[in-house]
């Protein structure tokens, strides 16, 4: 049938890796240049027919002492025959990746990109104290939101006619307080 098994005679699909009973079933795939840091890249690819059908899935890891671009990743796209500025006619639409917050291999931040017609661009940083940026690589409270074009705007939407969009600000401390801001659908 062309199926692989590995751990096991009796493959279900293309690859089968059985690990055992009670065992952990790890895969590894690691990159031999230590000098250069080469990254190591499983890719998933879906067929279909045409220029970019085929859809991309792909794991990326790196060793590197760089505190500033994306260690791993987790990019999705797709097959191009006829890419625009993209190595190997893979086109990543978007990306879930890691940054060391520091040397020492201690905190990482996570990272979500998208891309425009020709570049990719952070969109949101969960960073490893726990701050949301969207729209900064660099939040200064719980949640900043940022823009650069524009005011930028929190959309709160009741989709009922008879239900609020409301922000919710609450104390929950000895002292318990808290406040709403919003309309109801009344316009209060």
């Amino acid at each position: 049938s062309g199926d692989v098994g590995i751990g096991t005679d009796n493959p279900i699909s293309r690859l089968h890796i059985y690990g055992g009973e009670g065992t952990l079933c790890n895969v590894l795939i690691e990159g031999g240049d230590t000098t250069t840091n080469t990254p190591s890249v499983m890719t998933l690819k879906g067929s279909g027919t045409g220029a970019g059908i085929d859809t991309i899935f792909n794991i990326y890891g790196q060793k590197s002492d760089d505190t500033s671009s994306e260690l791993a990743q987790i990019n999705f796209g797709n097959y191009d025959s006829t890419p625009v500025g993209d190595d190997d006619n893979i086109n990543d639409l978007a990306r879930i990746g890691m940054i060391r917050s520091s040397t020492n291999n201690r905190g990482g931040h996570l990272v979500f990109s998208t891309k425009t017609s020709a570049s990719m661009f952070e969109r949101m940083r969960i960073e490893n104290a726990g701050n949301v940026g969207i729209g900064t690589n660099n939040a200064a409270e719980i949640l900043h939101v940022e823009t650069s074009t524009g005011n930028a705007k929190l959309r709160v939407e009741a989709v009922a006619d008879t239900e609020a969009g409301l922000l919710l600000f609450q104390n929950t401390g000895t002292s318990a307080t808290s406040a709403e801001v919003g309309l109801d659908d009344t316009g209060d």
